[in-house]
């Protein structure tokens, strides 16, 4: 039985991912092409949400990469809470515990943190930039699975990205991927949370 929903921050909570909103706004600002922004802000990702580069080595490489001068108010730019899907999850928190696992990085979620008490909707909250690895990384569930004392079995995970989606079905966790309808199916008479 279903004792835990994990929700994805990105896509989910939020109406788009951090990346998509920052590579507009910059090709916007210094007439750069977006994919080509979203390219290069994606592929210095893996050493910014892994601790291995900081925010100011970031934006250091991230402005090489573009030729332009990238500032740190790029991390305010925050993509707009899906209130929607929030609601939802504190509704579902009356039943079930709620968790949120993200892939995000400290200086985007703490600001985050500023404008929303996580805690009005999730009991534990997982950044996987904490624990020094990816969100794709199987052993963030081994963390979560440790860290709350549930079995993977107990749990079902919303992402609207296929790669975790996958990485969490290879670990036995229930998934349900998100679009705009599917957070509105998990209620106490959904299948997915009854078996």
């Amino acid at each position: 039985m279903i004792k835990a929903i994990v929700f994805d921050w990105y896509g989910v909570c939020t109406k788009e991912g951090w990346s998509n909103r920052t590579a507009r706004e910059l090709s916007f600002k210094y007439v750069l092409s977006e994919e080509k922004v979203k390219k290069e802000i994606k592929e210095l990702f893996p050493l910014f949400v892994t601790g291995k580069i900081g925010s100011e080595e970031y934006l250091k490489q991230l402005s090489i990469k573009l030729g332009v001068r990238v500032k740190e108010n790029i991390f305010e730019s925050l993509p707009e809470l899906n209130l929607d899907v929030l609601n939802q999850v504190r509704h579902l928190k009356k039943s079930y515990k709620t968790i949120l696992f993200t892939g995000n990085f400290k200086p985007v979620f703490e600001n985050y943190q500023k404008k929303i008490d996580l805690k009005e909707y999730f009991e534990d909250i997982f950044l996987s930039y904490e624990y020094g690895r990816k969100k794709n990384d199987p052993e963030m569930w081994k963390i979560i699975l440790s860290k709350t004392r549930l079995k993977n079995s107990e749990i079902i995970f919303v992402d609207d990205n296929q790669e975790y989606l996958k990485v969490a079905k290879e670990q036995g966790i229930k998934t349900l991927e998100f679009n705009k309808d599917a957070i509105f199916t998990l209620s106490s008479d959904n299948p997915l949370l009854t078996k």
